[in-house]
């Protein structure tokens, strides 16, 4: 269960394992319970007071008639959305890209949670180019912005490849480094000698090699407006816009676990 809010406390706290264990009493419990039944489950937690009364304030958990409940609203699915279903009628996977840049959605106020995986953006970025993959559930595909997400942290067994090639460099010089091999491609030149970051854009096919070297994503330089969709976006509240959003960019990638493309913010 992930819980989406932008409370800085609340985020902190939910950072220990503690605080994630008595949210999930709370989610498994039938009834109200009274605070001496929750201390006899967590009697070793000399926090417990202070966890709960910080649930309380944020709206988490609730304290009525002396007895304390799970509050936070609780996803298992996508909501109903009469926006999804509009959406779906404006918004073709030509478009994704469009939609993506001009509408992914900021973080969530909540405090509410969901059970199941959200799609997720990771990106590498410099003042000429973005590079972004798109992923529909988990960051596991093998992209550079993948790898780089998960440079600080332990690195599943997929990227493997890419961490015996590229190790702990760090992502400011590498994406300035591709840069260049970006410029050079986008014109139609070929790269003058090989290196890691050219093996590296090889493996995450975002170029291919000879006999003439080319860019296998899709380049951006200009997204079209879509006029319609914001219109219609600002009918509905953050929320309804938030989980439409996520459904929509799990309809438009499909079958696929992931999707890269380039936005080339100066020509």
């Amino acid at each position: 269960m992930d819980i989406l809010t932008t409370n800085k406390q609340l985020k902190r706290s939910l950072s220990d394992p503690a605080t994630n264990r008595l949210i999930a009493y709370f989610y498994q419990l039938e009834h109200p319970v009274i605070l001496r039944e929750i201390r006899s489950i967590f009697s070793e937690d000399v926090q417990l007071d202070k966890r709960l009364d910080l649930l309380i304030q944020t709206g988490v958990v609730e304290r009525k008639d002396r007895r304390y409940r799970l509050l936070l609203p609780v996803y298992q699915d996508f909501p109903q959305s009469a926006l999804y279903n509009q959406l779906t009628q404006l918004i073709g996977t030509d478009e994704l890209i469009s939609f993506v840049e001009q509408f992914y959605p900021e973080e969530l106020a909540g405090p509410l949670a969901v059970t199941f995986d959200l799609p997720c953006r990771t990106l590498l970025e410099n003042n000429s180019y973005e590079l972004v993959t798109l992923n529909a559930q988990g960051i596991t595909s093998l992209t550079l912005p993948n790898y780089f997400y998960y440079q600080q942290e332990k690195r599943p067994e997929s990227f493997g490849s890419l961490e015996k090639l590229l190790g702990d460099v760090h992502p400011g010089f590498f994406f300035n480094q591709v840069e260049l091999l970006l410029a050079s491609l986008l014109k139609g030149k070929q790269p003058k000698r090989n290196s890691i970051f050219l093996k590296s854009l090889v493996m995450t096919e975002v170029a291919s090699a000879g006999p003439e070297w080319k860019l296998e994503v899709p380049v951006v330089q200009e997204k079209t407006e879509l006029g319609e969709v914001a219109s219609l976006w600002q009918q509905y509240d953050e929320t309804e816009r938030y989980f439409a959003f996520y459904q929509l960019l799990l309809r438009l990638l499909g079958s696929k676990d992931s999707f890269t493309y380039i936005i080339q913010k100066k020509a």
